[in-house]
């Protein structure tokens, strides 16, 4: 029999940590190392029920604002953006970038490349036939290879990655309940799915957002206004 579970969100940058309980799945969005001027959010799934769970599906959907914008990788393909298999002639790349994949660790080689491919069904939120892939859209289904039901260890299933604009750099966090403060800025808005050979419906969903703290327009005017005095004095 299955027990109760969660999806739940951990942020690892800052160490907050927030939990919201369901069933079938584990699913968790971390912030990862990343270089300055961008902003990379990994999804996390976690099998924890018993019998044996196997991951059989997922989508992401999100959405970045304020001049964010997501970053690709076409891995020399000529047809654009690559979805999953980033990697795909087994050399490592520029691996902040938005994928897919089946549940693998999140560094090993494997994440990025053939081995942790998968199958993509089309877009998730709404359900279209094709997946997008855009400057400021990111929505894709995505399913476990033939035969199903073989992915029963936990592990990433998606990342996104932002370019993020100067002013907006070391402002971001993670958050799963909204802004710390009423004047935080929303700058992308993600939405998370999963499902499991025991539970194939309905998806497991997590809902979860990206704040920056930059101050409020006053605030920002005045910086604004000393920096422009600063360079006038030089």
């Amino acid at each position: 029999m299955l027990r109760r579970m969660v999806p739940s969100v951990l942020i690892l940058a800052g160490a907050s940590v927030a939990l919201a309980q369901n069933a079938g799945i584990d699913i968790s969005v971390v912030t990862s190392p990343s270089p300055a001027g961008t902003f990379v959010v990994d999804v996390f799934v976690d099998m924890v029920a018993s019998p044996p769970n196997a991951w059989t599906a997922s989508g992401i959907r999100a959405d970045a604002f304020l001049g964010a914008t997501f970053r690709y990788s076409d891995g020399g393909d000529p047809n654009g953006p690559r979805l999953t298999n980033i990697e795909p002639t087994n050399v490592s790349g520029d691996r902040n970038v938005n994928f897919v994949s089946q549940p693998r660790g999140q560094t090993v080689n494997a994440r990025f490349r053939a081995g942790g491919a998968a199958l993509i069904a089309g877009g998730y939120l709404p359900p279209t036939p094709t997946a997008e892939a855009t400057a400021t859209v990111f929505n894709v289904a995505y399913f476990d290879e033939v035969p199903p039901g073989e992915e029963t260890t936990d592990g990433y299933v998606a990342r996104l990655a932002m370019d993020v604009p100067a002013l907006l750099d070391g402002t971001l966090y993670l958050s799963t309940t909204g802004p710390i403060e009423p004047s935080d800025l929303l700058v992308m808005s993600g939405n998370a799915a999963a499902a499991t050979n025991l539970n194939p419906t309905p998806l497991e969903v997590l809902l979860f957002d990206v704040f920056s703290t930059i101050p409020e327009p006053a605030s920002l005017a005045l910086l604004l206004l000393g920096g422009l005095m600063g360079l006038r004095r030089r």
